[in-house]
């Protein structure tokens, strides 16, 4: 994606790239579990992947209303003792962030990923419709591009819905989503790191945007 402005940013604005992050993995949690997830959901974290040529959060994430779950989630990354059963997506997160920071020096491999992306971008109105050949697409995006980058993120479910090839796609491309949303928090200055020193501060900006 294209290098963000060279600011400041805010914790809500932070905040929002990572509820991004979090509901991509919240969705594959539910793949893995149930075997479906939130379509509409996916279809705007879809959208942000296939978003390459603004550096405006409210381009790449036009309603933020819908990433109330990522929100949520948010909370519990600022205090894991009270994550209970979703503590792997907190995993999944920490994993995803690594990826992002790898993804950041390989400049062959984000080529590749846009000039993929651009080839195909046509086709994002019919995902609602037809999800399937773009799931596949960017799911491939991550086998080759990202994956092998490290570290390898097991997702753990149930191994009916796991062997699933049209779920191990949307599992792919949501990884990918989530990764694209991490990528965004570090261009922001995101740091692991930072989210326990500045618990407070991010506690405050995710249950503002979830009572907006």
């Amino acid at each position: 994606p294209p290098a963000l402005h060279s600011r400041r940013y805010t914790i809500a604005e932070e905040a929002l790239a990572i509820a991004a992050a979090l509901i991509a993995l919240r969705n594959i949690d539910a793949l893995a579990k149930r075997g479906n997830c939130d379509e509409h959901c996916t279809a705007a974290l879809m959208a942000s992947v296939f978003c390459l040529d603004s550096d405006k959060l409210s381009d790449i994430y036009p309603r933020p209303e819908s990433l109330r779950i990522g929100y949520t989630t948010l909370l519990h990354v600022t205090d894991p003792s009270e994550a209970g059963d979703i503590q792997h997506v907190l995993g999944y997160f920490a994993a995803c962030t690594q990826l992002a920071k790898r993804l950041q020096k390989e400049r062959p491999a984000q080529e590749i990923i846009r000039n993929r992306l651009r080839q195909h971008e046509h086709a994002l109105p019919d995902y609602p419709n037809d999800p399937e050949p773009l799931n596949q697409l960017v799911a491939q995006l991550y086998t080759d591009c990202i994956s092998p980058l490290k570290p390898r993120i097991q997702i753990k479910g149930q191994a009916r819905h796991l062997g699933e090839p049209r779920n191990q796609s949307q599992v792919r491309a949501l990884l990918v989503a989530a990764v694209r949303a991490c990528y965004l928090w570090r261009q922001m200055g995101g740091r692991l790191w930072r989210l326990p020193l500045q618990r407070h501060a991010f506690v405050q900006a995710a249950k503002s945007a979830i009572d907006e």
